[in-house]
């Protein structure tokens, strides 16, 4: 079988492309970039894309404009724990799936994602606080850097700092979304998903509203990786303090206008990989719909804290907070969010806030701070 020439990709062979699917990077420390240990082959590539997907891109095609204007990188904030070498050529890490994983995966998909409008009305456990776009026009992207927490989350229970690319309507929605795990997508911690209270990377996307599409991380076929050293579900070992250290991530997903897939990169410049235009329906066109924040969720007893599990302030060191915020408008550039086209979104303020602050200058950029304790069910039903 013979495999085309990508931009920024390059020529791949047959048995390139099975490998770079296949991992074999037993050297590997796994339990600091997984959360679990070992490490699993993943199955052929006409298994993993339906349909089979036979260009695999290594890079982006199409550069975005305005790159250069962001703030300092601030990877050696992030800390995020990988190995000192990458894999072999030829193949890339990825999280053990245990079969607890793969029962689960389904089930914590529905209450997970979908319009927070219409699930707030469905899952009373679900409450938001968000800042989100009201112009319904073509999106190609979004960027935030996003302070990094450790909330304590129960069993069953999840928090999460998140950015969300959606388009389609209700009952055909295709989003991405992606936050640091904690706890965010663009943080969350869920104890089902990874077995532990750690805040971890992770991603979730959908195809069709979550009904039959989608999953977490690369729990599904769906989610490309080309980074040697970094996978969805790995785990961030250090989070901001109250009042002390503070850590943050730069996460940007961007769609490649050349080839139609959606790219996440960390920390500027640090390609993790992509979601293919093939496995949407709505989303190879662009966005209509991008919101940023965080979300929490329990259907009983304690629901849990939201961001820095404090009300949101105007002190960074107390709050959670995303500053940097972009979007990547028509012409492929990088360009803050427009103040007058945002609104601000939660369910239920008496319980979880979010305050907009506005462009506080060339560091900080367009910015807002989130969150809120934990409560019991009762306490913060729908508004």
């Amino acid at each position: 079988m013979a495999f085309e020439m990508v931009p920024g990709g390059g020529i791949m062979g047959l048995n390139a492309l099975i490998a770079i699917l296949i991992v074999l990077c037993l050297s590997l420390t796994s339990s600091n970039i997984y959360g679990v240990e070992g490490l699993r082959s993943i199955p052929r590539q006409e298994d993993i894309n339906k349909p089979p997907i036979k260009i695999i891109q290594m890079k982006p095609s199409s550069l975005l404009r305005g790159v250069s204007d962001e703030a300092p990188s601030i990877a050696e904030d992030s800390n995020i724990e990988f190995p000192s070498e990458d894999c072999p050529l030829g193949t890339v890490p990825i999280r053990r799936t245990r079969r607890e994983d793969l029962v689960h995966s389904k089930s914590q998909s529905e209450p997970y994602l979908g319009d927070i409008h219409q699930l707030t009305l469905q899952y009373p456990g679900k409450h938001f606080a968000t800042l989100d776009t009201v112009l319904d026009k073509p999106y190609y992207g979004a960027k935030a850097l996003i302070n990094l927490q450790n909330p304590s989350v129960e069993m069953d229970k999840y928090s999460t700092a998140q950015i969300w690319i959606e388009n389609g309507i209700l009952t055909e929605i295709n989003s991405i979304q992606v936050g640091w795990a904690v706890t965010l997508i663009l943080f969350e911690v869920h104890p089902r998903l990874y077995g532990d209270n750690g805040t971890h990377l992770t991603a979730y996307w959908t195809a069709d509203s979550y009904n039959k599409t989608g999953c977490f991380n690369t729990l599904c076929p769906g989610f490309v990786q080309t980074h040697s050293k970094i996978a969805l579900g790995a785990v961030y070992e250090k989070t901001s303090t109250y009042e002390g250290d503070q850590r943050r991530t730069n996460i940007k997903i961007a769609q490649d206008l050349t080839t139609g897939s959606w790219w996440l990169t960390l920390e500027d410049s640090m390609e993790i990989g992509y979601w293919p235009k093939e496995i949407f329906t709505h989303l190879n066109k662009g966005a209509n719909y991008v919101r940023y924040g965080g979300m929490v969720y329990s259907t009983s007893g304690i629901i849990p804290p939201m961001g820095s599990s404090r009300w949101p302030d105007n002190f960074l060191r107390r709050s959670c907070y995303f500053s940097n915020i972009k979007i990547v408008n028509e012409e492929n550039m990088l360009v803050d969010i427009d103040k007058s086209n945002m609104k601000k979104y939660t369910d239920n303020q008496h319980c979880y806030d979010l305050i907009y602050w506005g462009y506080e200058g060339k560091f900080l950029e367009q910015t807002f701070t989130f969150g809120g304790p934990s409560w019991t069910v009762g306490q913060c039903g729908i508004n």
